[in-house]
């Protein structure tokens, strides 16, 4: 790892050589297969496509390589570019552990689609079992739904892996009053962390505020806040 796939090697229909799919459909249309398309792919010219045409009850699965047996899944993040053709449409995330067979199939993350392409990032640490394969489920819900995906990566998540993807706050503070900016904090990795410190800077690196992190369990993410009082009027970049 990293393992990477775009599907761009190939020519549509057909799968690239390590990645397979389960079709069970009374639909003789139903589709998981690389898809040419210059509207859904987010890399061209190919995508994944996962489509049910008319049978409410279809078993539809991408698998993929199967992984190392000294790489466990649950050491593994999954970062994705999907959309679907409707809005609201389920997509599952998981782990076969058969990849021929549909029912070894263990869900690790429901999805909720939209029809705006989309990066997406999980990792996969709940996961217990021993299955060697992820999978994309089509989440069903109704006929004629599409889901495409594309530039799929998998990772291998260390023990150390903390960051923040977002600062929350008030972008009109005033000068004499103290401010809070919420940082969120993802921890990445695999074990818990609680010795670390969030600061705020500014553009030019000068530091506004911090405080000391809080205990943050892998796999979830946490709010620090962090108050800053302005003292001059102006633009400032935090």
């Amino acid at each position: 790892l990293p393992y990477t796939q775009n599907w761009d090697l190939v020519t549509a229909p057909a799968l690239p050589f390590d990645w397979t799919n389960i079709i069970q459909s009374t639909s003789t249309t139903a589709f998981v297969g690389t898809y040419a398309s210059t509207t859904y792919a987010h890399s061209q010219p190919n995508t994944a496509r996962l489509y049910n045409p008319s049978d409410a009850d279809a078993t539809l699965l991408l698998v993929g390589p199967p992984l190392a047996a000294t790489l466990p899944v649950n050491a593994v993040r999954v970062k994705f570019w999907a959309r679907s053709s409707g809005a609201n449409y389920p997509l599952s995330l998981g782990v076969l552990s058969d990849p021929t067979d549909a029912s070894t199939y263990t869900e690790v993350h429901a999805l909720t689609m939209t029809t705006t392409l989309t990066e997406y990032t999980y990792d996969m640490t709940t996961y217990a079992g021993t299955g060697t394969h992820i999978a994309f489920k089509h989440g069903l819900g109704g006929t004629g739904r599409s889901h495409y995906i594309d530039d799929i990566s998998f990772e291998q998540i260390g023990a150390d892996d903390l960051g923040c993807y977002a600062l929350v706050g008030s972008t009109t503070p005033s000068v004499g009053d103290a401010t809070t900016y919420i940082a969120v904090v993802q921890n990445w990795g695999t074990a818990a962390q609680d010795t670390y410190t969030v600061k705020l800077f500014d553009g030019a690196n000068g530091e506004l505020a911090t405080t000391p992190g809080v205990n943050v369990a892998p796999g979830t993410t946490i709010d620090i806040p962090l108050t800053w009082t302005p003292t001059v009027q102006g633009e400032v970049q935090l």
